[in-house]
C-alpha cells in the first residue's frame, strides 16, 4: 500500500543506492550514460561528488522517518525533494544538448521513478 512512510523509505533507499553506485563505479556509470571511454580525474571526482549529493538527498527522508515527523512535515519533505528531482531531471535533459538512448537506460529512468513515486505519495489522501 502506498503511504507517506513507505514513500519516504523507498525515496531514502533509492537515493542511497544510486549514490553509492556513483561513488563506487564512476567510470562504469559514465560509460553507460555517455558512451565515452576516457575520463580525466576531475570528471571522476565530480561524478563521485554527485554520488555524495545523492546520498545526502536520502538524509531528509531518513530524518522524517527516524524522528517520526508529523504527516504535514513529511509531505513537505516529499514536496521539497520533488522540486529538487524535477530540477535535476531538467538539468540532465539540457546538459548534453542531445539525449542519448543510454541516458534513458539509467539516469533519466531512475530519476523519473523517484519523481513518479513521490507524486503518487503526495496524491494519497491524509
Amino acid at each position: 500500500m502506498i503511504n507517506i512512510n513507505n514513500g519516504l523509505v523507498v525515496d531514502k533507499y533509492s537515493w542511497l543506492i544510486f549514490g553509492l553506485l556513483w561513488i563506487l563505479f564512476p567510470k562504469k556509470l559514465l560509460l553507460i550514460n555517455f558512451e565515452y571511454n576516457n575520463y580525466n580525474w576531475i570528471t571522476i571526482h565530480m561524478t563521485q561528488a554527485f554520488g555524495l549529493f545523492c546520498i545526502m538527498s536520502a538524509f531528509p527522508s531518513y530524518n522524517a522517518i527516524k524522528y517520526n515527523d508529523s504527516e504535514d512535515r513529511k509531505r513537505l519533505v516529499i514536496k521539497t525533494k520533488l522540486i529538487v528531482e524535477l530540477i535535476l531531471l531538467f538539468l540532465m535533459i539540457t546538459a548534453n544538448k542531445k539525449i542519448l538512448y543510454s541516458h534513458f537506460k539509467f539516469g533519466i529512468f531512475g530519476i523519473s521513478l523517484c519523481i513518479i513515486i513521490n507524486i503518487m505519495v503526495l496524491c494519497v489522501k491524509k
